[in-house]
């Protein structure tokens, strides 16, 4: 039996079927997880650590605390991930100041609005949020409202690494990711960092009340993000219940 239509645009809006380059409104082919063709390398092998050190230097010099989240934070906690695009999170509302600030000069002269992700992913809304590219070189960062990760967006809530780039404290990384239901990425940073029930016992709360007007806001957006199909629901948040997943 044949496909139908719709399912064929689901896994399509879902990645398994779609183009990794394309052009930009001037014609430049672009990836938009990375740059333009013909950039330079990133810093430190691609990674574009230097880069992000550097997003987030301008941001603390405007008075906006950010930190690192998404694919990098849990590599910074050995989870066996791949960061291409920089995730950064500033307080939500800061969101509009921190775009204004890549969007105004002098940032301007180095940053330039960038496609937003094209693939949805499941329970993610990181397609939506301002995506910014440094100019003539591959490195991407998007800016990340704290209320996605229900995180408060503070400095006494980050640990910096050896670089100087703030993360989300280990605790309060995974309480962000078991409150707003990252199933895969909390698996993986318990994998990555060996945690145990004790461990989570005794830093998370595993106990509080569910936030389902974050589930139903959080899925409300998802909706509106995407062409609706007869599966396009399997994109959005469970927004009736908990899952229990910190185990030995």
């Amino acid at each position: 039996m044949e496909d139908s239509d719709e399912f064929k645009e689901f896994v399509k809006m879902m990645g398994e079927v779609s183009d990794d380059d394309a052009e930009s409104e001037s014609g430049v082919i672009v990836d938009y997880d990375l740059g333009a063709l013909g950039d330079a390398l990133a810093s430190h092998g691609g990674s574009g650590s230097g880069e992000a050190r550097e997003v987030i230097r301008i941001l603390h010099d405007a008075g906006i605390p950010s930190c690192v989240v998404g694919a990098h934070a849990l590599r910074y906690y050995g989870a066996g991930r791949i960061g291409v695009a920089w995730e950064v999170g500033v307080p939500t509302e800061k969101l509009d100041e921190a775009i204004h600030l890549f969007k105004a000069e002098p940032q301007s002269k180095a940053y330039e609005p960038w496609p937003s992700h094209h693939i949805p992913q499941p329970w993610s809304l990181v397609h939506t949020f301002p995506h910014f590219h440094l100019k003539g070189v591959h490195f991407t960062f998007y800016l990340i409202p704290s209320w996605d990760y229900l995180m408060d967006c503070k400095e006494s809530n980050f640990e910096k690494s050896s670089m100087g780039i703030p993360y989300p404290k280990l605790e309060i990384l995974a309480q962000s990711l078991l409150d707003t239901q990252r199933w895969a990425d909390l698996e993986d940073l318990i994998d990555g960092m060996n945690l145990s029930e004790e461990w989570g016992n005794e830093h998370l709360q595993l106990d509080r009340t569910y936030d389902i007007a974050y589930a139903e806001e959080k899925n409300k957006r998802i909706r509106a993000s995407v062409k609706k199909t007869f599966l396009s629901s399997l994109l959005e948040l469970n927004s009736t219940q908990r899952v229990e997943v910190i185990r030995d």
